[in-house]
């Protein structure tokens, strides 16, 4: 079987969830990376959303991180990313859906409204299996790019803070199911909520075992590490760490 062709911008915590569950159920791609804004092409040519992760198959096409899950649950269920109960499995859908939207969102804004002002920090986390020219194209327009995503997150002091809150409350939840002694958070075997959960927390727990090389926390400014650090230390922010270190490092592409 041929392989499924895997648009991404090598960076983002949902590409870094779909390309997760790709490996965990040992699915062959050929992952194409992208920088952002010049991705949105690539994704809409092969028949998806403006957005990533895209994954195109022989078959079909997929333009969400959630799709790809099913897909790849679809195709190797042995590998356990949904329960085979349907009232669990309707509870892991549901906490991966918070994740993606709760925590991926407003994670991204806070790392979004440091990171942003850090240009070099910024593109040295793209690997050089980036286009060149995407590269050297976003490095010249990397103040206009700053503006319109400050603009399109709508990133302010006071919008920062309330994410802080948001994300906090998801955190909370994850603490609240790990008290109750499970392995994960849905029993003793990783599903697409662990995942969920690792990936889209990756803003603000900066794990060292990511996909790509993340920026040195210490290398920001305290009013940033003072952001960051909380949810680095918290209980919830270990676990995400754990995860990456104990589940996601090691698993390679088929």
């Amino acid at each position: 079987m041929s392989k499924a062709r895997f648009i991404t911008i090598p960076t983002s915590h949902y590409c870094e969830k779909a390309r997760w569950a790709l490996d965990l159920a040992g699915i062959a791609y050929e992952e194409e990376m992208h920088m952002p804004a010049f991705h949105i092409r690539h994704a809409k040519k092969a028949g998806g959303l403006p957005t990533v992760p895209v994954l195109v198959t022989a078959h079909e096409v997929f333009a969400d991180s959630t799709d790809i899950l099913q897909f790849a649950h679809r195709t190797a269920p042995s590998a356990g990313l949904y329960p085979q109960d349907p009232a669990m499995r309707k509870e892991v859908e549901d906490f991966e859906e918070l994740c993606d939207e709760v925590i991926g969102t407003h994670a991204r804004r806070i790392i979004y409204s440091f990171l942003l002002d850090q240009k070099k920090a910024f593109l040295q986390t793209f690997p050089p299996n980036c286009p060149r020219g995407e590269v050297i194209g976003l490095s010249i327009l990397f103040p206009l790019f700053r503006m319109l995503v400050k603009r399109a997150y709508k990133i302010n002091p006071d919008s920062v803070q309330r994410s802080c809150v948001k994300v906090r409350e998801v955190f909370a939840q994850v603490e609240e199911r790990l008290a109750e002694g499970g392995a994960y958070l849905f029993g003793d075997t990783l599903t697409a909520a662990d995942i969920a959960f690792a990936c889209t927390s990756v803003p603000v727990v900066v794990p060292n075992h990511y996909f790509v090389k993340l920026p040195e926390l210490n290398n920001f400014p305290k009013e940033a590490q003072d952001l960051v650090n909380p949810f680095r230390e918290s209980k919830a922010g270990l676990y995400a760490q754990k995860l990456f270190r104990e589940d996601r490092n090691g698993l390679k592409p088929a």
